[in-house]
């Protein structure tokens, strides 16, 4: 049965989040409903800003998970509503530093991966609100960083970009900030 109306699998519902970036049409958007999804995810289209959020029929579900690799083909934002986000594997630009990569929201993001490690991403952002987990051990931009949120370190992690600017507190947990 369909718990939210309206859905139809292959259409507008999909088990995976590279299908379902497939389907929608730039300038369209994007809700991801809490739980772990597999595979690698390409970022490809420009989107309103991707929603991370809760199904209320399964409300226990307030962690979004990418297990598999990202790259970020387009400039992308997604923005935690009501549930958090962890990205599992590594995030890159597609191309190195001509994509950017927003979060948004008041929950926790956390990066498991190292950023940019491959290719490098243009810029990355977090706003003010939630709290930011970098435990991959490397965050690499051409550009900015720009952490509005507390960060709290899960490995020593080198950061390396233009500009890193942290807007709230940095909080370290047995690991040191290269």
């Amino acid at each position: 049965t369909d718990p939210v109306g309206g859905l139809v699998f292959g259409y507008n519902a999909f088990a995976d989040i590279q299908s379902a970036m497939s389907q929608v049409a730039d300038g369209g958007t994007l809700v991801i409903y809490g739980g772990s999804y597999g595979g690698a995810v390409n970022l490809s289209r420009a989107l309103n800003p991707i929603q991370v959020a809760t199904n209320s029929t399964i409300p226990a579900e307030t962690l979004v998970t990418i297990t598999g690799a990202v790259t970020v083909s387009q400039n992308t934002t997604f923005d935690m509503t009501t549930a958090a986000l962890t990205f599992g594997s590594t995030v890159d630009d597609s191309a190195a530093g001509t994509h950017t990569l927003t979060v948004n929201g008041s929950l926790s993001d956390t990066f498991t991966g190292a950023v940019g490690a491959s290719q490098p991403l243009a810029s990355l952002t977090t706003d003010a609100g939630g709290a930011t987990v970098l435990g991959g051990g490397a965050v690499t931009t051409t550009g900015a960083q720009s952490y509005g949120d507390a960060v709290t370190l899960g490995a020593a992690t080198t950061l390396t970009g233009t500009d890193i600017s942290f807007r709230s507190e940095e909080r370290r947990v047995g690991k040191e900030c290269r």
